[in-house]
């Protein structure tokens, strides 16, 4: 069980924020040895192996390594060192030279992969979840299996980079393939702490930018915990969009997994179960509701979208003139502004035409109002304006004010002048930047009307 927990949070809840912080930030996957152990190993049979088995049976590839207790609690990477010394002493050879030999036999070792069942299993899981990044202590190819033609497998020397499209997996400790990259011994370890050393300074800010979803891996290592202190504590001044936990561990437990995840006081939330595929398949079936929703919003947004390039003259006139249309469309435009915004400021601008040209018939100063409400309206409820529309409402305000009067003048709309007078408050917060923004412009009526 975990120890020193502070605050349960129920497991639907944990969802929910994965689930979120992949829309709206970025979900990165940090996988240990647990995970390609919980994909191949079975009861009567084991594939991937734990650290401590893999060196004791490379141990015993190379003929040494008798003297050693493998499952003592110890540190495996001094271990690993002390192994190459006496390596180096029975064959009489360089101990660079046994340290290349003790990682090529890991590196032969390491060669499993999983069934074709469990791969497309797997698969599926994976592409669903579909994190922006993948980083893994493990030397197999296991997650790269998983997700064929969607990855980018990367050695500790490379750049945490990919080809769009492809989830980059990043090798933190060295890949099967390249046999020089594995880190096992204590020289490798303290390599990694080099104050260059490009995986020092990736980590923190990756950790930093990212929901970091931790999936058999236990929080082990020396580097990943500094990295992880690192964000929390070092990189302070930036501001953190996402949520305040910004670690999710899934521990295997299989007794009795608890019911709701716990936060330890790092704010690192806990999650037990018996089995990582069950927990993958909770995520899933979560990531499928949220898309169906997705989907149903994305619909809604095309409609919205093709109303405003249509700009029929029925639209233009609910909008002109019926103040609750009006605001449903601000609404969808002010709250999914990268999908709205271009083809609303071309719609809004054909709309404030078409009050205008309503101005040039004789008496008819209802369109004055319009020009005035449709403004304010804009200003006032979007959260932020963009510049394209800040110029063009300002603009349009500063010309309508030039038409208003305290009294009934020819060519002057007292009755827009009231409009004025009862929603001129809603630009208080905005009055300095309105201010200055017409003193640029020259916008004389504006700056008459706001002193």
């Amino acid at each position: 069980m975990i120890q020193n927990t502070v605050d349960p949070i129920s497991k639907k809840e944990v969802l929910k924020l994965i689930v979120n912080e992949r829309i709206e930030r970025q979900l990165g996957l940090f996988i240990g040895a647990g995970f390609s152990m919980a994909l191949l190993n079975k009861p009567y049979e084991a594939v991937a192996l734990s650290w401590p088995r893999l060196l004791s049976l490379a141990a015993d590839r190379l003929n040494v390594g008798d003297e050693f207790d493998f499952n003592q609690h110890v540190s495996l990477p001094d271990l690993s060192s002390k192994l190459c010394f006496a390596l180096s002493n029975a064959k009489n050879k360089a101990y660079d030279e046994c340290v290349n030999d003790l990682k090529v036999a890991i590196s032969n070792i390491c060669c499993w992969l999983p069934d074709l069942e469990t791969r497309k299993k797997y698969e599926q899981l994976l592409s669903t979840v579909n994190p922006a990044w993948i980083i893994t202590t493990n030397y197999d190819l296991v997650i790269e299996s998983l997700l064929p033609g969607k990855s980018k497998s990367l050695a500790p020397e490379d750049l945490f980079v990919a080809p769009q499209g492809f989830i980059p997996i990043y090798h933190l400790h060295g890949l099967r393939t390249i046999p020089s990259s594995i880190v096992v011994t204590q020289e490798d370890y303290l390599s990694l702490l080099r104050p260059n050393e490009y995986r020092y300074t990736k980590l923190p800010l990756l950790f930093k930018e990212s929901l970091i979803l931790m999936l058999g891996y236990g929080l082990g290592d020396f580097n990943v915990l500094m990295a992880l202190d690192w964000s929390k504590n070092v990189y302070t001044s930036t501001n953190n969009t996402g949520s305040s936990h910004n670690v999710i561990q899934v521990v295997y437990n299989p007794n009795e997994p608890a019911n709701d995840c716990q936060i330890d006081r790092n704010g690192v939330i806990i999650w037990e179960t018996d089995s990582i595929e069950a927990f993958l398949i909770d995520l899933s079936k979560e990531f499928n509701i949220r898309e169906k929703e997705i989907l149903r919003l994305k619909e809604e947004l095309a409609l919205i979208n093709d109303l405003l390039i249509a700009s029929s003259p029925e639209t233009i006139k609910s909008f002109c003139n019926e103040k609750g249309y009006r605001e449903v469309i601000i609404g969808y435009v002010n709250s999914y502004n990268e999908y709205l915004i271009i083809p609303f400021i071309e719609f809004l601008e054909k709309c404030l035409n078409n009050e205008w040209l309503n101005t040039s018939r004789a008496g008819n100063y209802g369109a004055y109002d319009n020009i005035l409400n449709i403004v304010m309206d804009v200003l006032y409820l979007f959260d932020n304006l963009e510049p394209a529309i800040t110029y063009l409402t300002v603009k349009n305000l500063d010309s309508v004010l030039g038409y208003v009067s305290d009294k009934k003048i020819i060519g002057k709309s007292w009755q827009t002048k009231k409009i004025w007078d009862e929603r001129k408050f809603e630009l208080d917060q905005k009055q300095e930047f309105l201010f200055s923004f017409a003193r640029t412009y020259h916008f004389y009526y504006l700056i008459q009307r706001l002193y």
